[in-house]
């Protein structure tokens, strides 16, 4: 079963889904007052009396005539390390219902003055629209590109649905998770329920020692910065040996105010993280602190670009993180993790990272799809769910 619980260094928000055996076909729960994030409980009637194979059944059906995924390789790095210890890390920020919705979709809240459901003006073909953006059948989309790999260990962003559809969904293929809402979501300007961040694990992998979650973080001068984030110190079953994975989604929108903001964000989650781990080391009576992987959504790329000199990326590489994936230099990179069309505007950014201090090696990353495979609108599509592609590494501690 589950329980939506509170807990946590700052949050008394938030979901742990920790607890074994069947999940209950429970009605929906009312959602909580519109100043306080809002979270669709109970299951989605869609997932009753579907099991594991039930969902690959419905993914497999739905997948039925639609052009294939995009082809995907794993790129060796060149390092190695025993088996024992490794495992498969994916990230992926997966598109909010209540950032793409349909226009006509049923949104359960009243809008904000002004705002429209748009499909988040992606400029994707008019007849294309309710094939990509159909909720009903993107959320099991969604499932599909995580299935393909099926990860030891997820961290997700712009996630609105984790209660009611993907927690229920993943936890009948083994997994466990957390996750935190954004108390100011921007999907309930929209109508919409609040997104969040989470980190999933396969449970019979790993053990959870504990976790934390925060609806915010000290920034600079000591105001508070709304960008939420949750981290878990996980234990390897098969080891014993302890990891602390890390989630954020940072401030969007491409300018050198928020990019300092980016830059504050992502101190005041590792200075957060950096007291929950010490925290568990003392209770747990452990000598050293374990290896970090902090995966997140930093909305920026890793070198400067006309107007903003990069501030987020070189923080958490100055102590000690280094990147899953070769960071590129410059724009000209074929590497990306997400590219979209809205209006007549075109980009195309790393934004999207897997980060791992000493004590943790990158075996593989997963390859993005070749560039002219992508459909011409971009991302997403029927060929892939989100604007952001899903990114993965073969990890291993050492």
């Amino acid at each position: 079963s589950s329980v939506f619980v509170g807990g946590g260094a700052m949050s008394d928000v938030g979901f742990v889904w920790v607890e074994d055996g069947p999940i209950p076909d429970s009605p929906l729960i009312a959602p909580r007052p519109s100043d306080e994030p809002r979270v669709l409980r109970g299951v989605d009637p869609e997932l009753h009396g579907l099991d594991a194979d039930g969902i690959r059944a419905r993914i497999r059906q739905l997948r039925d005539g639609m052009a294939p995924v995009y082809p995907r390789q794993w790129v060796d790095t060149g390092k190695s390390a025993e088996r024992v210890d490794n495992f498969l890390f994916m990230q992926f920020n997966m598109l909010a219902e209540g950032l793409s919705a349909l226009p006509d979709a049923r949104h359960p809240f009243e809008l904000l003055e002004g705002k429209t459901n748009s499909c988040g003006g992606f400029a994707i073909p008019e007849d294309m629209k309710t094939k990509v953006f159909d909720f009903s059948v993107r959320k099991f989309l969604v499932l599909e590109d995580i299935l393909l790999l099926s990860p030891d260990i997820l961290t997700l962003e712009e996630c609105d649905r984790f209660v009611d559809f993907f927690m229920p969904a993943l936890s009948r293929f083994g997994y466990h998770g957390v996750w935190v809402p954004k108390a100011e979501s921007p999907c309930k300007e929209f109508g919409w329920y609040s997104d969040g961040v989470a980190i999933v694990w396969k449970k019979d992998v790993f053990t959870l020692v504990t976790e934390r979650r925060w609806q915010w973080v000290h920034g600079r001068e000591g105001q508070r910065e709304k960008n939420v984030s949750c981290a878990t110190i996980l234990q390897k079953k098969s080891s014993g040996k302890k990891l602390v994975v890390a989630c954020t989604h940072l401030k969007a929108k491409a300018n050198q105010e928020n990019e300092d903001r980016r830059e504050s964000q992502i101190a005041g989650v590792l200075t957060n993280v950096a007291e929950a781990v010490e925290a568990s080391r003392v209770a747990c009576g452990d000598a050293e602190h374990p290896p970090i992987i902090v995966a997140a959504d930093f909305n920026t790329d890793p070198f400067d670009v006309p107007g903003v000199k990069s501030k987020a990326v070189p923080a958490i590489q100055k102590v000690g993180f280094e990147s899953a994936y070769a960071l590129p230099a410059d724009a000209d990179s074929e590497f990306w993790t997400t590219w979209k069309r809205r209006g007549t505007s075109e980009v195309k950014h790393v934004i999207d990272y897997i980060f791992h201090s000493p004590g943790v090696a990158c075996l593989s990353v997963y390859a993005v799809p070749p560039a002219d495979e992508i459909e011409e609108h971009r991302l997403p599509g029927v060929r892939f769910p989100s604007d952001h592609i899903s990114i993965a590494a073969k990890l291993a501690l050492i």
